[in-house]
């Protein structure tokens, strides 16, 4: 069964301007990957996860502490030397790869010796990211980010038994952070969703997050949107980016040097709103997003539509939330018809299944 994955991004602007670029000993990070759980299964990505993004952040000038596999009280000893770090002219970064869930509002990063069986626990067994919040807060540095690569399916969801789901200790993400003043706060998909974890070294969103962190000319805001362009890619549009912003100085982990900043993709969806969002070079990759993202609109202004096929892709969509859609393939002959296969899809049930034989192809014609 394919581990699922819910990143998150928190950028928090604790002061009204940050210079162009700050001395490389104000910058420190705290990187801390969980692998080896005690009580459930081992995940492998978090640690890759964690040890490549402490080496690009090296590279970008940060003093990074870097932890593996730690216990609850080892996470707040970390917590503590990285706060004690921090003054008036540091740029803060939190960085944070392992299981995470969400239990009455709150987010809890889980340690690896956290044995939870009952909902009254998590409070105690696992780490409220609040703690985080608040140490940076406390130091009140030049900017503070928290990057959270977090929020497998719960790992005790069998273990709490007869918990509704509205208590909030399923697999169903983290919990939404409320956007307050200066802060940038971004999903690598919609606020309480998963996704998939990936299948090679890195979850989706960290293999981004690796590739646009030392992208010279970016803002944290442009780098969030590359980011989750790439991995709106990478997933096949199943995994649909989110962020929203309250104003925040202009700040790039790599420079904000003019000229730098790479060209802007054509025809690109704010992917920041509520809305489906849909980007390509090519009709075919536009098609392709847009049935993703399930965006009938969309859909009907790049291709020509049927009634009845309108009909039974509206079915296909409420028996699937979510799908995985794979690259075009042109029909012979006929290079503005195009067939879809769906990969993978997820369910009413939030179970991920191979849709149906009736739904595995989708044929349409391009306008």
């Amino acid at each position: 069964m394919l581990r699922k994955v819910l990143c998150m991004i928190l950028v928090v602007g604790l002061c009204s301007a940050v210079p162009p670029a700050a001395h490389a000993a104000d910058r420190v990070a705290l990187v801390v990957g969980n692998s080896r759980y005690q009580q459930v299964e081992f995940l492998p990505n978090p640690l890759n996860d964690a040890r490549a993004v402490a080496r690009k952040l090296a590279t970008l000038g940060f003093d990074v502490i870097e932890y593996h596999d730690q216990t609850r009280e080892q996470m707040q000893s970390a917590l503590r030397r990285f706060s004690e770090k921090l003054g008036p002219n540091s740029i803060a970064l939190f960085f944070y790869a392992g299981h995470g869930i969400q239990h009455d509002g709150a987010n809890y990063l889980i340690p690896v010796d956290a044995d939870i069986s009952k909902a009254y626990e998590i409070e105690y067994r696992a780490f409220n990211l609040g703690m985080v919040l608040s140490a940076i807060n406390e130091r009140r540095p030049m900017l503070g980010i928290v990057m959270l690569d977090a929020c497998r399916d719960n790992p005790f969801e069998q273990k709490i038994r007869g918990v509704s789901r509205a208590v909030g200790v399923r697999g169903n993400g983290l919990a939404v952070i409320k956007n307050t003043r200066g802060t940038i706060l971004s999903y690598a998909t919609e606020p309480g969703s998963v996704a998939t974890d990936g299948s090679g070294r890195h979850s989706p969103y960290t293999e981004a997050m690796l590739k646009y962190l030392d992208r010279p000319g970016l803002s944290i805001q442009e780098m969030l949107n590359e980011v989750g362009l790439e991995v709106m890619r990478l997933t096949h549009g199943i995994q649909k980016p989110w962020f929203s912003s309250s104003p925040v100085p202009r700040f790039c982990l790599a420079g904000c040097e003019a000229g730098a900043h790479p060209a802007a993709v054509a025809e690109r969806r704010d992917l920041s709103g509520s809305g489906s969002s849909t980007i390509g070079a090519t009709v075919a990759e536009r098609i392709r997003l847009a049935i993703a993202a399930q965006d009938m609109e969309q859909l009907a202004k790049l291709a020509y539509l049927e009634p009845e096929q309108q009909t039974r892709l509206r079915e296909l969509f409420d028996l699937y939330p979510r799908i995985a859609v794979g690259p075009a393939i042109p029909s012979a002959g006929e290079e503005d018809v195009l067939t879809f296969e769906l990969v993978e899809a997820v369910n009413r049930g939030g179970n991920r299944v191979l849709p149906s034989p009736e739904w595995k192809k989708i044929r349409m014609r391009s306008r």
